[in-house]
């Protein structure tokens, strides 16, 4: 028993440290917060003439900073008119906002990523011309795929979006096919 002793009072000298415990990593640190923004502008073309504005922030959770989870909102005024006659205008007026999932193909140390997302909205939308005034409410689905590059712990994202036409929405309310822009942070 004293040599016992003797031995563990050696090896507790000549190694540095003895741990009696494990260390667990702090599970609170994979997640964060993701802020993002998407913003756009674009121009009717052809006999038509105007255009249309948008802005979309978005706050959600991320994990990994790769899998986030969160809500969008959007706003999008657009005034468009024939170039033969300016009295002919029409406005246009959308919101919605709703659940988003986000998920980035590489790990946020890469410079380029590539973006997948899917949007679940809820939505209204005002149209007022000479002919037609309504106001419509909505839900639909949208889902995008882009790509990223980052500078410093910011990124700069681009791509593409498609809506879908579910549950009667208004062929108004929808971009179709629309590209967007935006910036994204996470904390």
């Amino acid at each position: 028993m004293k040599n016992i002793f003797i031995l563990l009072m050696v090896l507790s000298c000549i190694i540095p440290s003895i741990l009696s415990q494990t260390d667990k990593p702090d599970t609170l640190s994979l997640f964060g917060l993701h802020l993002g923004v998407n913003f756009g502008s674009g121009l009717a073309g052809g006999t038509y003439g105007g255009g249309g504005i948008m802005f979309s922030p978005r706050v959600g959770v991320h994990y990994h900073k790769r899998f986030i989870l969160g809500l969008e909102s959007n706003v999008d005024y657009q005034i468009i008119y024939l170039k033969d006659s300016l009295a002919d205008q029409s406005i246009l007026l959308s919101k919605w906002i709703g659940p988003f999932f986000r998920f980035y193909a590489f790990k946020d140390s890469k410079k380029f990523n590539i973006v997948s997302s899917i949007n679940y909205v809820f939505g209204s939308i005002f149209v007022w011309s000479n002919d037609v005034k309504f106001r419509e409410i909505y839900h639909t689905a949208i889902i995008g795929l882009g790509g990223t590059y980052k500078i410093k712990s910011v990124k700069i994202e681009f791509g593409f979006r498609h809506t879908f036409l579910l549950n009667k929405t208004p062929i108004q309310a929808r971009w179709a096919n629309t590209m967007f822009l935006g910036l994204t942070k996470n904390f």
